[in-house]
C-alpha cells in the first residue's frame, strides 16, 4: 500500500489540495492573531485575506499582525498586503 500512497502524493490534484490547505491554515492564522489582538477589526482582516493564496505574503502578515502595535498599523498592513496581491 506504501506505492500507492506514494503515488498518490505526487499527483497534481493532490498537490493543488495540499496547497489549498496550507493557504486556508495561514488565512486562519491572520484571523487568530487579529481576533487576540484587535478584535475590533476581525471581519475587515478576514475579507481581506479570503482571497490570498500566496503563502508567502500570508506568513508575511502574520508577522505584521504579531507586531503591530496599533489597530491602525494593523488595518494599514492588511491594505498592503491585499495591493501586493494585486499586483503579483
Amino acid at each position: 500500500m506504501g506505492d500507492w500512497d506514494d503515488s498518490l502524493e505526487q499527483t497534481p490534484t493532490y498537490q493543488k489540495l495540499l496547497q489549498k490547505g496550507r493557504e486556508e491554515a495561514l488565512r486562519q492564522a491572520v484571523v487568530d492573531v487579529v481576533q487576540e489582538r484587535f478584535p475590533e477589526i476581525t471581519v475587515f482582516a478576514q475579507k481581506q485575506v479570503e482571497s490570498l493564496e500566496d503563502t508567502r505574503l500570508l506568513r508575511r502578515l502574520i508577522a505584521k499582525m504579531s507586531g503591530a502595535q496599533t489597530v491602525q498599523e494593523a488595518v494599514q498592513s492588511l491594505i498592503t498586503i491585499d495591493n501586493d496581491a494585486k499586483k503579483n
